[in-house]
């Protein structure tokens, strides 16, 4: 049934590892509903999540440590400890700081420099979510 479905690419650690996982833990998700695949266990969805993500995330999975309350078979438990490994915390004064000196290019349209402003404001607005916890 998946054959007709672009599979997420790899999860890659070069460059912006936030970004990267996001992306993929979003594609994932689009995959595994438009695959067919939500009914299948946990266990599966975990499989298909490491085989999807690539060799570089299987080895960073073969390092996580699992707390007894933690189903190392969770697709959501795995993609929390990928959340705690690639979304460091972040500072809440420089991410403000990044959003205030943002200008937009001479070049630039309106439409990428708003775009662009929106993804600064959400990576301010984790900080703040996240500080409130």
């Amino acid at each position: 049934m998946a054959e007709g479905f672009a599979r997420p690419t790899r999860l890659s650690f070069d460059g912006n590892v936030a970004e990267n996982w996001r992306r993929f833990k979003q594609n994932y998700d689009i995959y595994i509903v438009a695959a067919g695949h939500s009914r299948k266990s946990k266990k599966e969805k975990s499989c298909i999540l490491l085989n999807l993500a690539g060799e570089d995330a299987v080895e960073r999975y073969n390092s996580f440590t699992f707390n007894e309350d933690e189903d190392r078979d969770d697709p959501e438990v795995l993609m929390q400890k990928f959340d705690e490994l690639c979304m460091p915390l972040k500072n809440l004064t420089f991410e403000r700081h990044l959003f205030h000196m943002r200008k937009q290019g001479r070049s630039e349209s309106i439409s990428s420099f708003v775009t662009d402003l929106k993804n600064i404001a959400k990576n301010v607005n984790s900080v703040t979510s996240r500080e409130t916890l």
